[in-house]
């Protein structure tokens, strides 16, 4: 615990005040008074600390239940950080868990939110590649926490600005990233833990549910794919906008920048060998407790709706280009052509840099090649013949 952000303590030759700054100063906090033993404490609450440890170093001026009463008020007046997880649910809410490639997702919020393409990955229904219930059983390293909470956060986080469109502004403070949905209608907030990703959405939609939910459903799924992504980053995993299709058992993912025929090079797959497509637009690409590079399916597909569920070994990464003949060549750049494509959230140096090393080991450990290809079926025939003469498939 901390002291919140949106106060700081004044000493006054007439004694010491908690003044409002900021966002309290503009909701009309007011400020308030302190004995000599609360501004003793207040002083080491300047940076994150324990209880136990707060204690230890006032209890020579403070007993520990008169601690406690001046750490009850402080939270009374939001004086104190929360823990937004922390915040009160509605009696109503669902917990529901999800698998998504090594992610196990609890969601707590109305059912009747839960996107389509989710559904199939709902722990208990038809979930493939995965023994979810063996990873339920106290816990995994992949469990994390969405919840939707209706209204306004009780407490308004802000910090350093990271990235900022038309449509997001997206904050970092020491310990939460702050999502701001400029154009959203019903998804206000999003604020997701560094620690944990534990993650809270906020909805407006608490009165009007019935008629709201279509619109706050769309609009939930597009903010549970950057929560989620993180969540995923922490445990080695990472998004690349592709389309990819499964032939012979193995995965192969197709890549390249918008426009350049992903979904048409895949469809001309399907024309010649029948493949099934694993998603048609984003792939979750990680690495197993033995180090064999898959491809994890993924409910989030842009406009394709062409998704499925599993864990596929990845057998190559195709980047594609345009041109009248089809040419299969080596890479430039590897691991900066990898990395471009990742769509993992890269907020921050730090995050850019997890996807970045994990893009050079894909590049050093993995079959890629660029493919400069025709848009007709025999560029389909032309890549396939390629990657078995490389010993590929």
């Amino acid at each position: 615990m901390r002291l919140s952000l949106d106060y700081y303590l004044q000493q006054t030759k007439d004694g010491a005040y908690f003044i409002p700054v900021g966002q309290a100063l503009c909701d009309h906090k007011k400020a308030f008074s302190l004995s000599e033993e609360g501004a003793f404490v207040a002083r080491k609450l300047r940076d994150d600390i324990s209880f136990e440890n707060l204690y230890e170093s006032v209890q020579e001026k403070i007993s520990r239940e008169e601690l406690q009463d001046f750490l009850e008020f402080l939270q009374q007046k939001n004086l104190l950080e929360k823990d937004v997880f922390c915040e009160t649910k509605s009696h109503s809410d669902e917990e529901i868990l999800f698998g998504i490639g090594p992610l196990v997702m609890h969601y707590e919020g109305p059912e009747d939110l839960i996107h389509e393409f989710m559904k199939a990955f709902r722990v208990g229904g038809e979930v493939h590649g995965h023994d979810f219930e063996e990873n339920l059983q106290g816990g995994s390293q992949g469990d994390f926490f969405f919840r939707v909470q209706m209204g306004d956060p009780e407490q308004f986080l802000r910090g350093r600005i990271l990235h900022r469109n038309k449509d997001v502004l997206v904050m970092e403070n020491e310990t939460h990233y702050i999502v701001l949905y400029l154009q959203f209608h019903h998804i206000r907030e999003m604020i997701i833990s560094k620690s944990d990703f534990h993650t809270v959405a906020y909805s407006d939609t608490a009165v009007n549910l019935p008629a709201a939910e279509g619109d706050t459903r769309e609009e939930l799924f597009r903010a549970m794919r950057a929560a989620c992504l993180l969540k995923a980053q922490s445990m080695g995993a990472f998004c690349m906008h592709s389309a990819s299709l499964l032939y012979e058992g193995k995965a192969l993912v197709f890549s390249g920048p918008s426009g350049m025929g992903k979904s048409t090079h895949t469809a001309f797959w399907r024309e010649a060998f029948s493949t099934e497509d694993i998603n048609g637009d984003l792939n979750l690409l990680g690495q197993t407790p033995e180090g064999k590079y898959v491809v994890y399916g993924i409910p989030w597909c842009g406009t394709s709706e062409r998704y499925r569920t599993g864990t596929y070994p990845l057998g190559a990464i195709v980047l594609l280009g345009q041109g009248p003949e089809n040419v299969m060549e080596e890479v430039s750049e590897s691991t900066l052509a990898v990395g471009q494509r990742f769509i993992t959230p890269a907020w921050n140096a730090d995050l850019s840099r997890q996807n970045y090393a994990f893009a050079e080991k894909v590049a050093k450990e993995v079959p890629l090649i660029h493919a400069t290809c025709r848009k007709n079926v025999d560029a389909a025939y032309a890549v396939r013949d390629y990657l078995k003469r490389e010993n590929v498939l």
